[in-house]
Order: structure tokens, then sequence, then C-alpha cells
């Protein structure tokens, strides 16, 4: 797949939004394709739901460039953020079997990251929410252990990057994604023309284009 199959300047937004949309559609084919012909598996499930959320970023930012609003920075910043992470989760799944398993228990990891960040919330471990709570960690924990997943450490995006040979991509632009996706003093105090700039936008656009072309480029190759 070539850059200008991918990529559309930003002298147009709405025509750059047909394109979005284009990126996005094509890749809900090769989900019904994978879908289709590949049997249900960990793998495909992973594959396809990873998929299913690029499109609706691409979706969401494609609906944005069609209003052709000058305010809609942040949502451009964060819609090229989510899709760099999971352009590099799909990168990294893809990799082997073993980076699959990791990635899938992670899937309990988080719930018992928010069930721990809740029971915090309680006067006491005697209460009964608790000891629901405490009772639906163990069950998670059982059910990790008789399947054999080990339960690892969060894999973070600059990990991420650095098993799939995407290390200079995430020190380019990743902190300049985080200043826009958090209130920062620098959406707080810079004038309204240097955050809408052209300039960041336009970053965040074709960013964003060639996030959603390498993932399709990518699931067009899964057989």
């Amino acid at each position: 797949m070539r850059l200008k199959d991918v990529l559309k300047t930003v002298d147009n937004n709405y025509q750059v939004g047909v394109n979005v949309n284009s990126i996005a559609n094509k890749i809900k084919q090769e989900i019904k394709r994978i879908e289709a012909n590949i049997i249900r598996d960990n793998k495909r499930v992973t594959i396809t739901g990873i998929s299913e959320r690029i499109v609706v970023e691409l979706k969401k930012l494609a609906k944005q460039l069609k209003r052709n609003e000058q305010d809609d920075t942040e949502i451009f910043a964060t819609c090229a953020r989510n899709l760099f992470e999971l352009n590099l989760t799909l990168k990294f799944i893809l990799m082997s079997d073993a980076n699959l398993n990791k990635w899938m228990s992670q899937r309990v990891s988080d719930e018992i990251d928010i069930i721990e960040g809740i029971q915090k919330l309680s006067y006491t471990k005697d209460a009964a929410d608790y000891i629901e709570l405490s009772n639906r960690i163990d069950t998670l924990r059982e059910i990790c252990k008789k399947h054999g997943v080990e339960l690892g450490r969060h894999l973070t995006v600059k990990k991420l990057a650095e098993e799939v040979g995407n290390i200079e991509e995430y020190e380019s632009f990743f902190k300049l994604y985080s200043k826009y996706i958090h209130p920062t003093s620098w959406l707080v105090h810079s004038q309204f023309e240097d955050v809408h700039s052209f300039e960041y936008r336009n970053i965040f656009i074709i960013r964003s284009q060639l996030y959603g072309g390498d993932s399709l480029g990518r699931l067009q190759e899964v057989k």
C-alpha cells in the first residue's frame, strides 16, 4: 500500500473526511472477511475487536472533519493518539501468540485495577459491597490460573512502541498528543490561534490517516 493510497492533504476538510471515512469502511470490510474465513479463536476475536475500535476513531475523526470547525483540534489529537495506540497494539499481537496472550491478560488486570480502585471508596473491609468485589477479584484470578494465563504488568504505550520498533514515532509525537488530551497549561494559557493552528491540526489529521492506513494494510494480510 502506497502513501498516496491512504493520505489526503488538509486543504479541504470535507474531502479529507471522505478519505478517512473510506479507510474506516475498508477496515469494516476486512473485519467481515476475517470473521467469514477464519475460525473464531482468541486471535480472531482480538484482531476484530481492535479493528472495530479503529473504525470508531476514524468515524469520529471523519465526522469532525466534515463539520469543518476551528475549535475541534483536541478531538483530532485524541483520535490521533488512540489510533496510534491501536495501531501499535495490532502490530504487537500480530507478532506472536505470546504477545497476543500477554495483551489479552490485560483484560483481567484492567478489571482488577478498576475493582481495587472502587474498593478504596468503601469505609470498611467488612462492608457487603467490599466483600462482593473481593470475591470477584478471587474469581478472576482463579479463571486465569485455570487457563494458564499469567497476569503481567500493564503494557505502556512506550513499551508497545519499543516492542514493535516505533519508538521514534512515539518520541516524536506522543508528548504532543498528550498535551491536547489533558487539561495542560499549554491548553489553558495559550492563544486560541496557537492551540488550533493549521500546523498542529495538520499533524493530527495526517498521522491519523497514516495509522489507519497502516492498520488496514496489516488486516489485509491476515489469513
